[in-house]
């Protein structure tokens, strides 16, 4: 469970860039105690189905904007965690890509704000032949408890999250 190599989340707010179907979302209200927890996503369907979801589930804390993350820089400043699961990679061309890389590292900058990436920063900038700024974030290691995880979970995509927190 990510709560647990996540810091205490209480009064936090959770953001999840390109939130899609809103599983990050439901399962952030269901297990943290983060006081909001907001979704961007572009697509307008994904949106109306997040938003019926969270209706029927009276899920308070959630919120979903329907946007641009580029268009978003305020609130990528003001999240006190950021997830950004695959959201670049396969949805956009790798000139867009840069661009929104570029909201992210102008805006993401408080100092404690953590960043749970997959697959890793290096990775995702590797495809684009970028690099994060030099003295932006540090990894957080965190270890596996493999007896901890069902067995109906695929272990390997929990090993390739990764957190960084912002100096």
């Amino acid at each position: 469970r990510i709560t647990k190599i996540l810091p205490p989340l209480a009064n936090k707010v959770i953001l999840d860039v390109g939130s899609r179907l809103g599983c990050v979302l439901y399962a952030a209200a269901e297990y943290t105690n983060a006081s909001r927890i907001i979704g961007v996503e572009l697509n307008p369907d994904f949106c109306a189905l997040q938003n019926s979801i969270i209706e029927q589930y009276s899920y308070d804390k959630i919120e979903v904007i329907q946007a641009d993350i580029r268009t978003q820089d305020q609130l990528l400043r003001s999240s006190d965690v950021i997830i950004l699961n695959n959201v670049f990679e396969h949805f956009m061309s790798c000139e867009d890509q840069a661009k929104c890389w570029d909201v992210v590292f102008g805006s993401v900058k408080r100092k404690g704000q953590v960043i749970v990436t997959v697959p890793s920063l290096q990775e995702s900038l590797d495809e684009l032949n970028g690099q994060f700024p030099d003295n932006w974030v540090s990894e957080i290691e965190w270890q596996l408890d493999e007896e901890l995880v069902p067995d109906e979970c695929d272990l390997e995509s929990l090993k390739s999250v990764h957190l960084y927190q912002v100096m």
